[in-house]
C-alpha cells in the first residue's frame, strides 16, 4: 500500500509540472506591446560660436623672387597703402642699374650734343656770311686789278709803239745826238710802261690769290655746315636713344615697385604665409587681409538644426574681450557643405553646417576679424 500510494503522488506532481509548462508557452506566444518613450522637445533656440572676419583679400607674389622684408603679422591692423612686404630679384635690380648708368650717359653725351649743336648752329651760319661777302669783296677787288692790268698793258702797247715810231723817224731826220736822247726817253718810257704793268700784274695776281683763299676758307665753313647737319642728324638719333633708355628704365621701375606689396585697403593681417629669405614664384599667395568693413560672423551648426534657422532675423552677438557689449547682426545665409570631419582628411567625409550673421552695428571699430564671438539663434 505505501508504494502505490508514493507512486500516485509523483504522477500527480509531474501532472502538476506540466500543466505550468504549457501555461508559460501560451503566455510567451502572445503580443507583447512596446512601450515608446515620448519625443525628445526640440529647443527653441541654439548658442552658435565662430569667429569675425571680413572679406577677404589674398596677396600673391606678382614675380617670381625672394621675401627679403616683412611688415606683416597675424592680427595687425594695417592702413591702406601700408607696406607689406618686399621682394628681392637680383637680376631684375642689376638690369636697373644698367638701365640707369646707360641712360645717364646717354643724356649726358645728348646734352653735350645738344650744346655744341646749339653754339654751331648760332656760329657757322655767321661765318659762312663773313666769308661769302670776303668772296665777294675778293672777287671786286679782283675785277678791278683785272681792270687795272688791262689799262695798264695797253697803256704799255701804245707808250710802247709811239716810243718805236720816235725811235724810227729819229733814225732819219735827226742828228745823232738828239737821236739819243730821243732813244733814251722812249726806252724810259717804255721802262716806266712796263713798271706799271708790272704792278698792276702783281696786284692781279694778289686779288687772284686772295679770292682762292676766301673761297677756300668759305669752302671750309661750307664742310662745317654740313658737320652741323651731320652733328643735328646724330643728336636726334641720340635723342631717340635717349627716350628708349628712359622707357627701359621706367618699365625696369615700374617691375620694381611690383615688389613691394602694399596694402590695398585698411584691414587685419589674418595669414601669413612665407617668412623672409624665402623664394617664390609668380602668383603664389603671400598672405591673407581682411577688411574691417563689412565684417560677419561665421559659425558652425549642429546638422539637425539647419533648416530651423530663418535668414533675415536679427540676434547679438558677443565676443570675449568685450564680455558686457552687444553688437546687432542679421542672419544673412545658412548652407551645408560636406567636409572632413573636424578638419581632418583621415576622418570619413561629414555634412558641416554654416550660417552667416552680417554685422549691423560696431561702434569705435571694436570688433575686428580674427575675434571669438556668439550668437544665440531662434528656431522656427
Amino acid at each position: 500500500m505505501k508504494q502505490a500510494w508514493l507512486v500516485g503522488a509523483l504522477l500527480l506532481n509531474l501532472a502538476i509540472v506540466v500543466a505550468a509548462a504549457l501555461v508559460v508557452v501560451q503566455h510567451t506566444r502572445e503580443p507583447v506591446e512596446a512601450i515608446q518613450a515620448p519625443p525628445a522637445a526640440r529647443p527653441a533656440s541654439i548658442l552658435v560660436s565662430g569667429s569675425i572676419i571680413g572679406d577677404v583679400v589674398t596677396i600673391e607674389s606678382s614675380a617670381s623672387a625672394r621675401v627679403s622684408e616683412l611688415h606683416a603679422q597675424p592680427g595687425q591692423v594695417v592702413e591702406k597703402s601700408s607696406l607689406l612686404l618686399l621682394l628681392d630679384d637680383p637680376q631684375l635690380t642689376a638690369s636697373l642699374q644698367k638701365a640707369t648708368v646707360r641712360k645717364d650717359a646717354v643724356s649726358g653725351s645728348l646734352a653735350d650734343a645738344d650744346s655744341l649743336l646749339a653754339s654751331l648752329r648760332e656760329e657757322v651760319p655767321q661765318q659762312i656770311w663773313a666769308a661769302e661777302q670776303k668772296v665777294i669783296d675778293a672777287r671786286t677787288a679782283l675785277a678791278e686789278r683785272q681792270e687795272d692790268f688791262d689799262k695798264a698793258s695797253r697803256s704799255a702797247w701804245r707808250l710802247e709803239k709811239k716810243a718805236r715810231e720816235n725811235m724810227a723817224a729819229s733814225q732819219v731826220a735827226e742828228p745823232a745826238k738828239l737821236r739819243a736822247i730821243i732813244e733814251k726817253t722812249a726806252e724810259a718810257e717804255m721802262l716806266s710802261a712796263q713798271l706799271k704793268t708790272s704792278r698792276s700784274k702783281s696786284a692781279l695776281l694778289e686779288a687772284q690769290a686772295n679770292l682762292a683763299m676766301t673761297e677756300h676758307d668759305l669752302a671750309r665753313v661750307e664742310i662745317r655746315r654740313q658737320k652741323v647737319e651731320t652733328l643735328a642728324a646724330n643728336v636726334q638719333l641720340q635723342y631717340q636713344q635717349a627716350e628708349h633708355a628712359a622707357q627701359s628704365l621706367l618699365e625696369q621701375q615700374a617691375q620694381l615697385a611690383e615688389l613691394s606689396l602694399h596694402s590695398p585697403e585698411k584691414g587685419v593681417i589674418m595669414t601669413v604665409l612665407v617668412k623672409p629669405g624665402q623664394d617664390v614664384v609668380h602668383g603664389v599667395p603671400l598672405l591673407t587681409l581682411s577688411s574691417l568693413a563689412p565684417l560677419y560672423l561665421d559659425a558652425r551648426i549642429p546638422a539637425l538644426e539647419t533648416g530651423d534657422i530663418a535668414v533675415g532675423q536679427d540676434t547679438d552677438v558677443r565676443v570675449d574681450q568685450w564680455p558686457d557689449r552687444r553688437f546687432k547682426a542679421r542672419v544673412i545665409e545658412v548652407s551645408s557643405r560636406s567636409g572632413p570631419a573636424h578638419g581632418d582628411p583621415q576622418v570619413a567625409p561629414a555634412t558641416i553646417n554654416t550660417v552667416r550673421l552680417q554685422i549691423l552695428e560696431n561702434p569705435e571699430g571694436l570688433l575686428k576679424p580674427g575675434m571669438a564671438a556668439h550668437a544665440v539663434l531662434q528656431q522656427n
